[in-house]
C-alpha cells in the first residue's frame, strides 16, 4: 500500500510516497521490520519519490527546506558548521529505527564534505535519539539531501518517531 505522507524531519517538512509497513506479530516484528527496511533501501529509486527530487513539480521547493533552515544560521556558506537533529522514537521502533538511520548514515559518512554523522542514544530519556551531522560547508550537505540514502531515511522515520524531531545548527569555530 501506498500513502501520501508529510514528514517532520528536524524541524522541516518532507513530502513524498512511502510503502505501509507490513502488520506482523510481537514475537519477530523487529526482524521482520529491520528486514523490510534493509529491501526498501536497496529498491528505493530516487525518482519514486515526487515533489522531493523532481523540483520542476509545479508548487515544490527547488531547495531542500533543511537547506533553508540551516542557510538561516549559517551566515558563510563556506564556513564549516553542525547539526544536531533530536526525536523520539515510538516504543517497540528503536531498533527499526536505529536500522534505518544506519544505512543512511554509513554511505553519509563517505560523503565527500561530511566530516560526522552518528546517531546516538539518549542515556536518561528512553526512545530519545540524537543525530550529530557535521559539514565542510553547505554545498555538500545541500548535496546529501537529495541523495538516494537520506530521502529513503526520511521516508522510512515518518511512522517510527513519536512527534516532531527538532533541528538546532551550530556554529563550527576556526
Amino acid at each position: 500500500m501506498r500513502k501520501n505522507v508529510l514528514l517532520v524531519i528536524g524541524g522541516f517538512l518532507v513530502a513524498g510516497l512511502y510503502s505501509a509497513m507490513p502488520q506482523t506479530n510481537a514475537a519477530n516484528n523487529d526482524e521482520q521490520e529491520i528486514r523490510a527496511l534493509e529491501e526498501r533501501f536497496a529498491a528505493f529509486r530516487a525518482k519514486d519519490v515526487p515533489g522531493i527530487t523532481s523540483p520542476q513539480n509545479v508548487g515544490e521547493p527547488s531547495e531542500h527546506p533543511a537547506i533553508t533552515f540551516i542557510k538561516s544560521k549559517v551566515k558563510d556558506a563556506e564556513k564549516p558548521f553542525a547539526v544536531i537533529v533530536e526525536g523520539k522514537v515510538k516504543a517497540g521502533k528503536e531498533q527499526a529505527f536505529q536500522a534505518a538511520v544506519a544505512l543512511c548514515a554509513r554511505a553519509t559518512r563517505q560523503e565527500p564534505g561530511c566530516t560526522a554523522y552518528y546517531l546516538n542514544r539518549d542515556s536518561e530519556r528512553p526512545g530519545v535519539y540524537v543525530m550529530y551531522e557535521q559539514w565542510k560547508n553547505i554545498a555538500p550537505c545541500d548535496k546529501h539531501t537529495k541523495t538516494q540514502h537520506f530521502l529513503t531515511m526520511a521516508r522510512t522515520m515518518e511512522p517510527l518517531v513519536d512527534g516532531e524531531m527538532s533541528m538546532r545548527v551550530l556554529l563550527v569555530p576556526e
